[in-house]
């Protein structure tokens, strides 16, 4: 009767194996009896035996370490995946975000490593480049931002050119209600600010004021200068603004006397001749 071989098996996984490597996990078999380790043929050997001897001359892999390799060589290949596609999303708005303003990748790069560069290129613009820029003020803009001195002032000469536009020096008689300069005080009259200081808006004032009162006698009222007519008054060498009225029928200095007792019966002597004085439509100097 033959004796019956005894079976081998893998040191690696413990399959039964006949030949020099191990048909299931590849393991390769060395030895007595055609295993790895030291020539038993009962069963797998030791764990240390497999690990004494591998392909290359280094340890022999260990038995259930394939699979765990495999997945963490699949986990690490799709976290580089996501990096990957993280990095390009982020590079990509970037460069959106660039373009939008205006600026290239290169350009941006430049600026940043250079930022001399940018701000050499940048000029000041001088004063004269700015006033040419600068919108110019209207006629309207200018007489809104002129003092209340100049604009009364304008109207006052306004007055006066038409008054002179009217005026006949034949010698008849009219009547002086105000005569004033700018800056000139009357301590028996208040002036439209609330002093007795008559400044031009004031001497504007005044005259709307007569005109009016003089309208409701139906006489009509004019603004000369001092100098347009009769004896020169220039007191300190001023120019003085003269409110007339011509009633007509006024023949001497008596009767325009009497024309101003009437239209200011409350004051009297020199209170009187302050607001309301005959004079003569007479060449200057005569």
């Amino acid at each position: 009767m033959t004796a019956k071989a005894p079976t081998t098996y893998c040191s690696g996984c413990g399959a039964p194996v006949a030949g020099e490597f191990c048909g299931v996990c590849g393991t390769r078999l060395t030895g007595a009896g055609g295993r790895l380790g030291d020539g038993r043929l009962d069963g797998p050997t030791r764990a240390t035996d497999v690990e004494a001897v591998s392909f290359s001359g280094g340890p022999t892999p260990q038995p259930g370490r394939g699979p765990l390799r495999m997945v963490t060589i699949f986990l690490g290949a799709l976290v580089a995946c996501l990096l990957g596609v993280l990095g390009y999303v982020v590079l990509r708005g970037r460069g959106s975000e660039l373009a939008a303003s205006g600026i290239t990748t290169s350009s941006a790069a430049g600026a940043t490593s250079s930022p001399s560069s940018v701000t050499s290129s940048q000029t000041t613009p001088t004063e004269d480049e700015i006033a040419s820029h600068e919108p110019k003020p209207t006629e309207s803009e200018t007489s809104e931002t002129r003092s209340p001195g100049a604009i009364a002032l304008a109207e006052l000469k306004s007055l006066r050119r038409d008054g002179l536009a009217g005026l006949r020096l034949d010698g008849r008689w009219v009547i002086q209600l105000a005569s004033k300069f700018n800056g000139v005080s009357d301590k028996s009259l208040v002036a439209a600010n609330g002093s007795h200081v008559f400044y031009y808006p004031d001497i504007v004032a005044e005259y709307r004021d007569l005109e009016q009162r003089m309208a409701g006698y139906g006489y009509p009222t004019m603004m000369l200068l001092a100098s347009d007519f009769g004896s020169r008054q220039r007191p300190e060498n001023r120019t003085i603004w003269v409110t007339l009225t011509d009633p007509g029928g006024i023949s001497n200095f008596e009767s325009g006397q009497y024309f101003c007792a009437q239209i200011y019966p409350e004051l009297s002597g020199r209170d009187r001749e302050n607001v309301c004085m005959p004079r003569r439509f007479i060449p200057p100097g005569d």
